[in-house]
């Protein structure tokens, strides 16, 4: 395949279509080994492209978890979110198109301060989900 004018191998398009993948679908964080330092947004990228089946399991890991951990934050957003929209899975394709995407793309370009602690990424998310809301009542 041939890009900016110069050859690149089909591996490494895979990878880069891997990659891609792994963004869309909210799974950047799966990627990182356990004991791996993660960049601040791939909890948030969980949160903005996860489908409601996936919120769930995000849901159930925390239990799994630590109370203070990374996966205990992300599980408690996740509920929070699906708390927020009920059982309307337009609504939280919304939540997270006009929300949480934007969010993950501030931390991304360090438009947004890095959270450096789960409570710090709960604090963020909850009150980026609390603005939603307040703007989408009525």
């Amino acid at each position: 395949m041939r890009l900016w004018k110069r050859e690149v191998s089909r591996s490494a398009v895979r990878s880069v279509v891997s990659e891609a993948t792994a963004v869309v679908e909210g799974e950047v964080a799966d990627r990182y080994a356990p004991y791996e330092r993660i960049p601040a947004w791939t909890p948030v990228n969980a949160l903005a492209h996860s489908d409601r089946r996936r919120l769930v399991v995000l849901i159930h890991g925390r239990a799994a978890g630590h109370p203070g951990s990374w996966c205990a934050a992300v599980g408690g957003l996740a509920e929070l979110m699906l708390d927020s929209i009920g059982d309307d899975d337009a609504q939280l394709r919304r939540l997270q198109r006009e929300a949480l995407v934007p969010l993950e793309l501030g931390l991304l370009d360090r438009s947004v301060p890095a959270p450096r602690t789960p409570s710090r990424l709960a604090a963020l998310v909850s009150d980026t989900i609390e603005e939603y809301r307040i703007h989408h009542r009525g």
